[in-house]
């Protein structure tokens, strides 16, 4: 796994996106090191490792069924951020599924769910 940080202005980041992964290299938005407290930096990267597991197991179809496929997309998402929350309740105590159902439910990530039926899914974690 690599990390790299690219400009704001990179087209990865378009849609809200603080981060992208393909494998095997994580992007990262400049100014989260900056911006973000470490914790959540951290959770961040947790979150993209499981989009490398995930892309190691589909291979490249994985970017053809992220975008196209809502369902497919929201089941690779519910994962990574599941991870992510776990991590900032072991670590702190910034843990929110509020705010978790809100980026699920967001446009970042196409309209893939409202913001109710992700709140259920996040209160069973």
């Amino acid at each position: 796994m690599k990390i790299k940080y690219l400009s704001n202005n990179n087209i990865l980041f378009k849609f809200g996106l603080v981060a992208v992964t393909i494998n095997p290299t994580i992007y990262i938005k400049k100014g989260v090191e900056e911006t973000w407290l470490p914790a959540c930096k951290y959770a961040l990267i947790e979150h993209e490792k499981v989009h490398i597991e995930q892309q190691e197991k589909t291979g490249k179809m994985w970017f053809i069924k992220y975008t196209f496929s809502k369902k497919f997309r929201f089941s690779q998402e519910i994962e990574a951020h599941k991870v992510e929350y776990q991590y900032l309740k072991g670590n702190t105590s910034l843990a929110n599924k509020e705010y978790f159902a809100k980026i699920l439910s967001s446009k970042t990530y196409f309209g893939m769910v409202t913001y109710a039926e992700a709140l259920k899914i996040v209160e069973n974690w």
